[in-house]
């Protein structure tokens, strides 16, 4: 659309502006109203003039009828009368010229009021399209400031979970170590606590093997086998545990080898045998070593008593599975 109006009399291109637009507005309201008042101010004046001048006349013309004679008067009335009667038409004819004036008057003031509106209506529209012009462009701009915001915040998010991610990692990890180290030392006190007779070795730190080995002694001080004790504090249970400690009970001799865990096998509740190897919990533990240790005991006893040998030493383990290493009857 342009920014121009053209002059409806001399068809002139005029530029446009609010200000313009406002200037015009208000002179033609000005000068409209002020026409208006001066025609109704001669039209008013004008009317009374003639209405006093009439009335003079028609006096004048009553008085000089009853003074003059009737003939003559009847004639001077009548022809004063035809001319009031055009007088009384120029009247008329100048009040209709004044009543289409007001009319035409009127019909330019809608038309300007409607230029107006036409005019007020172009500027809006012109507005409103450089507005939503300008809305789209800051709203794009803040969409890609939000958006370049939005992946600052995922990235560094990204960035914080990671760290936090190796942080737990590395701290689970020490935890664990912990806490199986302070299991050990609990298992290796609740060993010598329950049987003060018994020899408890822990495995020392960072040396490969189980955590505890008991050597289990009789009432009268003779070594009758050994306990391997491996404790676990992980979450779930693996097999894996299982090879391990068998192949450490291999390298330390030992007669039964125990674990210890905070999770326990499918199916085991408390204690069991399992693979080779007994599992239990740590509330079991003590139950458990004792069952196993008077076991020992009687074997370590009994074979050697039943062929008339001395009690075993430390080289003659009651074990089944050592039985080879015993004197056959």
């Amino acid at each position: 659309m342009s920014d121009s109006i053209t002059c409806p009399k001399c068809r002139t291109e005029i530029p446009l502006t609010e200000a313009i637009s406002h200037q015009v507005e208000e002179r033609l309201r000005l000068e409209f109203e002020e026409t208006h008042r001066t025609m109704e101010s001669q039209h008013s004046q004008a009317l009374a003039e003639k209405d006093a001048e009439l009335q003079s006349q028609l006096a004048e013309a009553r008085a000089e009828v009853m003074a003059t004679a009737e003939g003559r008067a009847s004639e001077k009335v009548a022809t004063e009368l035809r001319d009031l009667s055009v007088r009384v038409e120029e009247q008329v004819s100048l009040r209709r010229e004044a009543e289409e004036r007001e009319l035409a008057l009127l019909k330019e003031k809608r038309a300007l009021l409607d230029e107006r509106d036409a005019l007020e209506l172009e500027v809006e529209r012109k507005l409103e399209v450089e507005r939503t012009k300008i809305v789209s462009a800051t709203t794009e701009c803040l969409e890609e400031a939000h958006r370049l915001k939005l992946r600052e915040k995922d990235l560094t998010l990204e960035q914080m979970g990671k760290r936090i991610d190796e942080l737990q990692a590395a701290a689970d990890q020490k935890r664990s170590g912990l806490q199986g180290e302070v299991l050990e030392r609990e298992i290796e006190d609740v060993l010598r606590g329950a049987f003060p007779s018994d020899r408890i070795a822990p495995v020392k730190t960072g040396k490969r093997g189980a955590d505890v080995l008991q050597s289990v002694r009789s009432p009268r001080g003779l070594d009758c086998g050994s306990l391997l004790w491996e404790s676990k504090n992980a979450k779930n249970w693996s097999n894996a545990w299982v090879e391990k400690l068998r192949s450490d009970q291999q390298a330390e001799r030992a007669d039964v080898a125990i674990i210890v865990a905070a999770a326990l096998p499918e199916g085991v509740h408390r204690m069991a045998p399992f693979n080779g190897v007994w599992v239990c919990d740590f509330a079991s533990a003590t139950t458990l070593a004792t069952a196993l240790r008077i076991a020992l005991i009687e074997i370590g006893l009994r074979v050697p008593l039943r062929q008339g040998l001395p009690a075993p030493d430390h080289q003659y383990r009651g074990c089944c599975a050592r039985d080879e290493e015993r004197p056959r009857c």
